[in-house]
C-alpha cells in the first residue's frame, strides 16, 4: 500500500515536469541542425540564429 502511494506521487511529479519542459523539435535555417527547444528559447543553441515556429517537426 505504501509502495502504491509512492508510485502515484512519482508519477504526478514526472507528468508535471513534462508539462513545464515541453520541447518541440525545430530545424535551424542556417546550420540545418534539428534540436529540441522550449517555447521560451528563440535562438539556435548551435549557431545563435533566430528560430521560427514554422520550422518545427
Amino acid at each position: 500500500m505504501i509502495k502504491d502511494k509512492k508510485e502515484k506521487e512519482n508519477h504526478s511529479k514526472t507528468s508535471a515536469d513534462k508539462q513545464q519542459k515541453e520541447r518541440k523539435n525545430i530545424k535551424c535555417r542556417v546550420c540545418f541542425i534539428v534540436d529540441g527547444y522550449t517555447a521560451s528559447e528563440k535562438k539556435c543553441k548551435h549557431c545563435g540564429s533566430q528560430l521560427f515556429e514554422i520550422d518545427r517537426y
